[in-house]
């Protein structure tokens, strides 16, 4: 009897450690940031968000974004302000990815030439608040030539929560600049995008809808305070509709 009861509590036993590596090493479909800090993943591919200092930032979750097939969003736990201090924040290679906020997450990107670059096909950078890049250089959202589908909604660009006045373009160079003629069918819409010393939006794409979403429904930007609104070169497909 004593055997039996042995080796029934060593089953449990062995269910519950095997139910916890497998809770550690599920790849996720969705990620939460949980730290305004700017670190890295230490195992990138494990599908688990975690820096050494056993937090998730957001260069952690796109790291892993990028790594892990399965992930298909990141979001915040919480309001934030983000400084990047090890530079700008990697290449969104991943398809499929959403980098979603409701609008109280800053992001400062302390005058690297970009925050985010998309790469991939089909995602999407929504309700986040971005600014204090390069004056010279680069963009706070870079769409590259291997970007498709890609969408841009409900974001600050140039400005903090607040939205308040900015002061010595606080929106750096270019609020969106789409590069490459690669680069189809880019959707820019219902965004605050100010303050940029060079242009709102820089297009070098041949396929680029602004202010108007994938379902062609009008949702105008409000494009201000910036050197010019729109610049463009070389361009052949450009559909604009404005409020």
């Amino acid at each position: 009897m004593k055997h039996r009861y042995y080796i029934a509590l060593c089953t449990l036993f062995l269910f519950f450690v095997y139910g916890l590596v497998s809770a550690e090493i599920t790849p996720q479909t969705l990620i939460i940031v949980d730290s305004n800090g700017d670190g890295g993943d230490t195992t990138p591919g494990n599908g688990v968000c975690k820096t050494a200092a056993n937090t998730c930032t957001l260069r952690a979750a796109i790291q892993e974004a990028n790594a892990t097939a399965t992930i298909d969003q990141i979001a915040f736990n919480s309001n934030m302000t983000i400084v990047l201090t090890a530079g700008a924040l990697p290449l969104i290679s991943a398809d499929d990815l959403a980098i979603t906020a409701l609008g109280g997450v800053n992001i400062n990107g302390n005058d690297q030439a970009n925050i985010f670059t998309i790469g991939g096909g089909r995602n999407t950078i929504a309700g986040l608040n971005l600014y204090n890049t390069a004056t010279n250089t680069g963009a706070l959202i870079h769409v590259n030539a291997t970007a498709q589908d890609s969408q841009i909604f409900g974001n600050r660009l140039g400005t903090a929560t607040d939205g308040a006045t900015c002061s010595s373009c606080n929106g750096g160079y270019i609020g969106v600049s789409i590069g490459g003629a690669g680069a189809v069918r880019t959707y820019i819409y219902n965004n605050l995008i100010r303050c940029h010393a060079f242009a709102g939006i820089n297009l070098q794409s041949n396929s680029a809808f602004i202010g108007l979403t994938p379902a062609s429904a009008a949702a105008g930007n409000v494009i201000q305070d910036n050197q010019d609104a729109i610049s463009a070169n070389t361009i052949s497909s450009v559909t604009i509709r404005q409020r």
